[in-house]
Formats: C-alpha cells, sequence, structure tokens
C-alpha cells in the first residue's frame, strides 16, 4: 500500500514526494527511485530539513499508534491507513495527541472517495429521496491472511463498511449483534455477520469474509423512497427502478429480480480514489480544516468493530457508548484480540 500512496502523491499537483520510510531496504530504494525520493529506514532517520508537512503511515495496524505519534511530534500531519489502531486505546490516543498538538489526521477509509459511493452521495444531496433507512453490505476477498496477522476481518474489511454507514445514516452507532468465524488455531476471525442499529431507527447488515471463492463489494442503500445497488468493484451506482420489494432475498439474487438503472457521478474523471483521498488530505492540510474522514471518524470505525467482535464472543447483543469520551469503549475493543 506504501508504494501506491507514493505513486499518487507524485500525481498532485500541490504536493511533492520527498522520502519513503520502510525497514526493507531493497523496497524503499526500489520505490523511492521510482518516484525520485530519498530513502530511509525508518522516520528517526529522515532529517530534521526536510520537515515534511504531510506523513502516510501505510504499514501494519499494530505499527500505527507509534509511527503515528512519531511523525506528530516531528511536526508532520498524519493519514493513517484504516484500521486507525489496533483498538480504541490505540485510536483514542492519536486523536488526543492530534488535539493537543494541533495537527490534521484523516483515515484511509478509501471507499468514501470510490466513484460508485461519490454518485450516491451526489445523488442523495440533490434529491427527494429521502433519509437512508438501512444498508446491506458483503465484503468477501478470496486472500486468506498469514496467519500472524495482528488484525481480523472485522478491523481489516468490515471497518470499510462500518465507515460508509456511519457517512450515510449521519448518526452515532447505538447496538450491535454479530457472529463470527475463526479457524482453531488463528488468533483472530475470518468471517463476521452483524447488526448495527443506528439513532433515529436505521439498520446496517454486513458480512465480512476472508478466504471465499469470489470477490465482492456490495452494498445495498435504502430510502424512504430509493434503493440503490452500489458495485464498489465496478465503481457503478444503480438505482433500482422496477415494482415490488426483493427486500428479503440474499443480495445475488436480488440483483436478478431488480430493474436497475446506472447513476453517474457528475463530477467524475478518470483520477483513482486513491489520489482523490489524498487531494483532499493534503488541501485540508494546506487550509487547516477538518479532512473528509477526521480522526474521530477512525475513532468510531475501531470502537463499532470492537463492538462487533466483542458481542459474537459473548453470543449477544451490545450497547455502544461514545468512543471518545467512555473508558467503556476501550473495554469492549480488547475483544479484539482472542
Amino acid at each position: 500500500m506504501g508504494a501506491a500512496h507514493a505513486a499518487a502523491y507524485r500525481r498532485i499537483a500541490t504536493a511533492r514526494l520527498v522520502a519513503v520510510v520502510d525497514p526493507d531496504r531493497e523496497r524503499r530504494e526500489r520505490i523511492a527511485s521510482t518516484h525520485g525520493a530519498l530513502a530511509f529506514g525508518s522516520l528517526a532517520e529522515v532529517p530534521r530539513e526536510l520537515a515534511p508537512h504531510v506523513v502516510s503511515i501505510a504499514s501494519p495496524p499494530a505499527t500505527h499508534r507509534a509511527l503515528a505519534l512519531e511523525a506528530m511530534a516531528r511536526g508532520a500531519n498524519v493519514l493513517v491507513e484504516k484500521p486507525l489502531g489496533l483498538d480504541v486505546e490505540d485510536a483514542r490516543a492519536i486523536a488526543d495527541v492530534a488535539s493537543s498538538l494541533g495537527r490534521v489526521v484523516s483515515v484511509g477509509h478509501l471507499e468514501r472517495w470510490n466513484a460508485a459511493i461519490l454518485a450516491v452521495r451526489e445523488r442523495l444531496s440533490r434529491s427527494t429521496d429521502g433519509r437512508v433507512t438501512r444498508m446491506r453490505a458483503f465484503r468477501w476477498a478470496t486472500a486468506l491472511p498469514d496467519r500472524e496477522c495482528d488484525v481480523g476481518v472485522a478491523l481489516d474489511l468490515a471497518t470499510h463498511d462500518i465507515d460508509l454507514m456511519r457517512l450515510f445514516f449521519q448518526r452515532r452507532a447505538l447496538r450491535v449483534d454479530a457472529f463470527s468465524r475463526r479457524d482453531a488455531h488463528a488468533r483472530h476471525e475470518h468471517a463476521i455477520t452483524g447488526r448495527i442499529e443506528f439513532g433515529d431507527g436505521g439498520v446496517g447488515h454486513l458480512d465480512c469474509r476472508w478466504g471465499t471463492n469470489a470477490r465482492v463489494r456490495v452494498i445495498e442503500i435504502h430510502t424512504e423512497r430509493t434503493r440503490f445497488v452500489v458495485d464498489l468493484l465496478g465503481g457503478v451506482s444503480y438505482e433500482n427502478v422496477g415494482p415490488g420489494s426483493t427486500d428479503e432475498l440474499p443480495w445475488d439474487e436480488a440483483l436478478l429480480r431488480m430493474d436497475l438503472r446506472p447513476i453517474g457521478y457528475e463530477g467524475g474523471d478518470s483520477t483513482d480514489a486513491l489520489t482523490r483521498e489524498l487531494t483532499s488530505f493534503v488541501s485540508a492540510v494546506r487550509s487547516g480544516s477538518r479532512p473528509e474522514v477526521s480522526v474521530d471518524d477512525g475513532v468510531a470505525a475501531v470502537a463499532i468493530a470492537a463492538g462487533l467482535v466483542s458481542s459474537a464472543r459473548r453470543g449477544g447483543p451490545v450497547v455502544l457508548v461514545d468512543p471518545l469520551r467512555s473508558t467503556e469503549a476501550i473495554a469492549h475493543s480488547r475483544a479484539l484480540v482472542w
């Protein structure tokens, strides 16, 4: 992911890539030489005179907290790939330091910049479709992570859909109920299904899995008057213009019975989602404004993922608390480590 960030910064007119940091010497030198940057083995090796304004942290989640704190202490604003931390305690530590030092921190919830999501947001901003009432998310990955992976599927995959649900519902998550599966010798869950209840009656359902036969990234967004189907892999969204309800059908069968009409993103261009994300972040740093995905958004996503895992372990629903104001959220998040 770090190589992708380096390439994306090169495509941003208002940014200049100055350094690549990676403990793997061959990898850092290869990426740095490709993009005309300097290469270092650690942040501590980066000369103070370089003083980068922005640092992307695209390393394993277990390193996010330490690297983010170090980068902020050296004066940088930080974009941390999701998840923001291994647990709520990690995530809140980053948020607290950002606040005390006045740093701009964003989290790499990349799907917000997917053209398919932008199309639905654009449509909802200028239509009479009504508020979002229900969402269903399906995210299946064919690959299996390394057995020593430091996070489970809830933090690795489900945080994408958790963030999108928070974006569209615009309400705080109140309660979760989940079921998960993990291999006998695995540290973390490899599949999780769950229900997230939001304020004002919104409900989100998610189904996230590793090691499936096919890649799937589909979200259904139900409003008071319309139903959208979002193909995140294809970057295209559709409106269901057919009669009748397919709410109770599995998503793949429901798709076959729908009369779908594509909806376009009028702001669309050939820019990829990562370049959109980093361009927005650089703009927020330059203006000192709140980024599209704030550090608080990152904390909330980790807290909801923790609640899902805690619910699966307990075998029943978990009432969520505000992760920015309650120590109880930290207790829930310890369920992320089996």
